[in-house]
């Protein structure tokens, strides 16, 4: 499946933008924005590690490995990993010194587009890290992290990784897990040298990495903390903010909306080219949709599965709408249809419906629903559809519920408590509504 791409940063807004619609004119704000070490005010779960398993690298991408030295002879079970602070600058430069195909990075975007408002380098940067982690003769973990990227792992110490723990990722940020390491980025035309943390654990038995930074930024006297995908990455390309001091509520996401002062504004992304944090200013009387919680839902229309019928929002006007973005190749989301297939037959069809937005592609669609068939309508989209797009669809599966009126009132319910949550809502509703 695809990356989420980001847009190419504009001074001048139209009405549609990526994942929300305003009618009226906005203004831009840039914000200076200073990156710090650790994660600020972001709190689990917002804040992600990539598992690296045991397994040798994907075929497409085995041309792009570059020779190490240093392994320890006395390690079983040695595997090599990278840690990409910059995952599309690496595929580009590796598609353009012809390691891998278009193919293969298209998904990621298409060769030559910029994002972040920075182009990519043509020429080969250390963008990532390498990594490298085996089992000593008595089956202890350990790991070594090439910090000076030099491709030799001769100098670099040999660290046990600690165990993941979610409540106390602080004080291990002051452990030999995290390590300062040094890579390069692409900025304003140019290759730079920088240097940034890495975290180091392990979990069952698997390694978990993540790059604890953060940027800050300063709007009406209020610190606001941004990340990038999860602290997965340093490319920004997948900005959530939140506020110091965590007011309980966010983090807001790429093009979500949030409030300060009676001023609302969107979150467009951050140039790391001039190190800003950009935002759209929206007037408090214009009409906003969005696929966020208490805003109103964004139209659509879309095609019935194997159908020439439509499907569109202001069919259901009147009605409560649970929208289920998914796709056969997602494990959770075909693992949670008996469950949902439940909660919809205990429903009041009058009062609510379901519609099924697949990310997928016809053959595999076709398939699953041959096998595995579902009540309710079925849409057919690609990744990059306006629906999707409209919606903030970052994860899947993701559940949008829609009251009668057109406003989203909830997202991503626990399936434990849909049937209830629903209930509830259709209760307070119509008892509202007499």
């Amino acid at each position: 499946m695809k990356t989420p791409v980001f847009l190419l940063l504009l001074l001048s807004f139209s009405v549609l933008n990526f994942s929300g619609r305003i009618e009226n004119k906005s203004r831009l704000v840039q914000l200076p924005i200073r990156f710090q070490d650790g994660y600020g005010s972001f709190k689990k779960p917002n804040i992600g590690f990539r598992v690296l398993g045991w397994h040798s690298i994907a075929p497409d991408w085995a041309r792009t490995e570059s020779p190490i030295t240093g392994i320890p002879d006395s390690w079983n079970q040695i595997t090599k990993r990278q840690i990409f602070f910059d995952f599309r600058q690496f595929a580009y430069q590796n598609f353009r010194q012809g390691l891998v195909s278009e193919e293969t990075v298209k998904e990621f975007f298409d060769p030559g587009y910029s994002h972040s408002g920075h182009a990519y380098s043509s020429d080969p940067i250390h963008c990532f890290v390498n990594i490298i982690y085996g089992k000593t003769p008595d089956g202890e973990i350990r790991y070594k992290l090439d910090a000076n990227n030099n491709l030799d792992f001769s100098d670099e110490e040999e660290v046990a990784p600690a165990e993941l723990n979610l409540q106390k990722l602080d004080s291990l940020l002051d452990t030999k897990n995290k390590q300062q390491v040094t890579y390069q980025a692409y900025r304003n035309s140019k290759t730079i040298n920088l240097i940034a943390p890495v975290l180091v654990l392990q979990h069952k038995g698997s390694i978990m990495v993540n790059i604890p930074v953060h940027g800050e930024a300063t709007i009406e006297n209020k610190r606001i903390d941004v990340s990038s995908a999860n602290f997965g990455s340093l490319d920004f390309d997948q900005v959530a903010i939140c506020f110091e001091g965590d007011r309980g509520i966010g983090p807001y996401k790429m093009n979500q909306f949030f409030s300060i002062n009676s001023n609302r504004f969107q979150i467009v992304g951050v140039n790391l080219d001039k190190e800003l944090l950009l935002l759209k200013t929206i007037p408090n009387d214009s009409l906003v949709f969005s696929g966020q919680v208490q805003l109103n839902a964004p139209k659509f229309r879309l095609q019935e599965f194997k159908s020439t019928k439509e499907i569109s929002l202001s069919q259901y006007a009147g009605k409560f709408l649970l929208l289920n973005f998914w796709g056969s190749w997602c494990a959770p989301c075909r693992h949670e249809f008996p469950q949902l297939k439940s909660v919809y037959n205990q429903l009041d069809k009058t009062k609510i419906d379901f519609v099924g937005v697949a990310v997928d592609d016809f053959e595999a669609l076709e398939k699953y629903l041959s096998k595995e068939p579902l009540p309710w309508k079925q849409a057919l989209v690609s990744e990059d559809s306006p629906i999707v797009k409209d919606y903030s669809i970052a994860s899947y599966p993701t559940t949008i519920l829609i009251e009668p009126n057109g406003k989203v009132i909830a997202k991503n319910i626990r399936l434990d408590f849909l049937l209830d949550s629903i209930k509830s809502t259709m209760s307070r509703w119509y008892e509202k509504e007499k």
